[in-house]
């Protein structure tokens, strides 16, 4: 099984996720991986509300033609595009 080509967001957090991501896939990149900074995914809100990390999760990534993957189903290891 081939290993996805990945962007980690790190880099562009200056940009909503919801702008990144369909510009990543237009790029070529197969998913992403979300950095812990920016709107991308914020670690401390993560923690301290108990809905933030089920609401990251449910963002319409399907509108930017991507599906979110990783262990388990978490939202923090990859979004792979569709």
């Amino acid at each position: 099984m081939a290993r996805p080509v990945t962007l980690f967001t790190g880099q562009w957090a200056d940009l909503p996720l919801a702008e990144l991501a369909p510009l990543a896939a237009r790029m070529g990149f197969d998913g992403l991986e979300l950095a812990c900074w920016g709107d991308h995914f914020e670690v401390d809100r993560a923690i301290a509300e108990p809905h933030y990390a089920k609401a990251q999760r449910d963002l319409d990534f399907t509108s930017a033609g991507l599906v979110v993957a990783g262990k388990d189903g978490s939202l923090c290891a990859y979004a792979r595009f569709a």
